[in-house]
């Protein structure tokens, strides 16, 4: 599950020095969520930390985006990090799970003193597909934006907490793994960012079906 969440904070007026940005990183809840229930726990996460500053994330159901209000009296800066700006910032984990496109964070957004920022729309379905990898038989024929060896692509049909079986198949998509000598097999599953998926102890099964083919046909 993408369950990080990556903001930070800046006084823009410090009592000496320049100002300067916090950067953090929070863990969401897992858990099942509604866009007003999923709004309700980044608003409680910034208040937690922030709970003097007035700071208001609100639903918006006509335009399916978060509201962000960060009042007058509020003394904080406070900006939501995009994916694409995460790894040319060093205080964050390379292993970054972020929320930020489920949240409508496409591109990073600073909401200043006063201001209340729109982001972009709230996408709660957090993986749409899980990409099981193998470098063991990949072949290195797939394509794909993160990996050259995805065997299967499994679609994410229900909600989180519960099994997700995936029952197609069919005859003609396989995979060539002639010529090979295979001691041993190594599988991972990804999100469509690239991310490992923790299985947090769940178990996985599948089968492997290795058919023997005749070059003339």
């Amino acid at each position: 599950m993408n369950n990080r969440f990556y903001w930070a904070y800046q006084n823009p007026s410090p009592p000496s020095g320049q100002p300067v940005w916090a950067n953090i990183f929070s863990v969401v809840p897992d858990g099942n969520y509604t866009p007003t229930s999923l709004v309700a726990a980044i608003n409680t996460i910034i208040n937690y930390l922030f709970p003097t500053q007035g700071v208001t994330l609100t639903y918006n159901e006509t335009l399916n985006c978060i509201t962000f209000t960060n009042p007058n009296t509020s003394i904080y800066n406070f900006k939501l990090f995009a994916n694409s700006d995460l790894p040319s910032i060093p205080d964050f984990l390379p292993d970054y799970n972020s929320c930020a496109e489920n949240l409508g964070i496409l591109k990073t957004t600073v909401i200043g003193i006063g201001q209340t920022v729109n982001l972009s729309g709230i996408i709660i379905q957090n993986v749409d597909n899980i990409y099981m990898t193998s470098p063991s038989i990949g072949s290195f024929d797939t394509i794909c934006p993160f990996s050259n060896n995805v065997i299967k692509k499994i679609p994410v049909t229900v909600d989180y907490g519960y099994q997700i079986i995936d029952q197609y198949s069919a005859t003609n998509d396989y995979l060539n793994c002639s010529n090979q000598t295979i001691s041993s097999l190594e599988f991972h599953f990804r999100d469509g960012y690239g991310e490992y998926i923790n299985l947090k102890g769940q178990n996985v099964t599948f089968s492997l079906v290795f058919n023997k083919f005749d070059s003339d046909e």
